[in-house]
């Protein structure tokens, strides 16, 4: 009776363990992945966004992620956008400087864009190593 017994109880504390380990492994850990999901809703790449959307939220020091499901990227701030408004505050066609100034910096680890308008690219290695696909540079 009593070797029963004690089946019976490991039986039932096995069953309480692992439902709570499984429970806590599927938990939302990040504080990315809700925000996301909710921007992405309407993604037709739905995928493709939430892997984006994760990375780029990941990178934000407060894990800012815009409101909606589109645009509205003005809401969470940028280091490199004060640093290109910057670098193109000159630029004949500023619209196109601003953007691919802005990948360029993003896509660096140190976010870090050449002080002055134009030249010092020296100042930053990987800014300045980038290549477009015809291979002149890419970042201004």
């Amino acid at each position: 009776m009593k070797m029963k017994l004690v089946v019976v109880q490991f039986f039932i504390i096995s069953l309480l363990l692992s439902s709570s380990l499984f429970t806590l492994s599927n938990a939302d850990s990040s504080p990315c992945n809700g925000k996301c999901n909710a921007r992405c809703s309407k993604a037709g790449r739905q995928d493709r966004c939430l892997k984006y959307c994760n990375i780029c939220c990941e990178k934000c020091d407060d894990h800012c992620v815009p409101s909606g499901t589109y645009g509205n990227k003005d809401e969470c701030p940028s280091s490199c956008n004060g640093k290109c408004n910057a670098r193109c505050s000159k630029a004949g066609r500023q619209d196109r400087c601003l953007k691919y100034c802005n990948i360029c910096c993003e896509k660096c680890d140190d976010h870090c864009v050449p002080s002055g308008t134009y030249g010092n690219k020296d100042e930053c290695p990987c800014y300045r190593d980038m290549k477009n696909s015809k291979g002149q540079p890419k970042c201004p």
